[in-house]
C-alpha cells in the first residue's frame, strides 16, 4: 500500500512539472522507488490517474485512484 501512496505523491509532482500525468511502470517515474518484487503501474486519463500495485506473495491488489474517495482500495 505504501508504494501506491508514494507513487501517487510522485504522480502529482509529475503533473505539476509536465501538465500531464505519467503513464507506465512506476519505477520509471521520477522520485519513485518501488519496493522489491512489487509491480506498480500508472494509468492516466485527462484529469485523473490510477496507480495499481501488486506483489507475488500478496493476496490483494491495491489501487490508488485520484478521483474517488477513499483514494485507496485493496481487493
Amino acid at each position: 500500500m505504501q508504494d501506491a501512496r508514494n507513487a501517487a505523491t510522485a504522480e502529482e509532482a509529475y503533473f505539476d512539472d509536465n501538465s500531464a500525468y505519467f503513464e507506465g511502470d512506476c519505477a520509471s517515474m521520477p522520485g519513485v522507488n518501488v519496493s522489491p518484487d512489487v509491480t506498480c503501474h500508472a494509468t492516466a486519463s485527462g484529469a485523473w490517474f490510477s496507480i495499481q500495485t501488486t506483489h507475488p506473495r500478496a493476496s490483494r491488489t491495491c489501487t490508488w485512484t485520484s478521483d474517488t474517495s477513499p483514494n485507496m482500495s485493496c481487493s
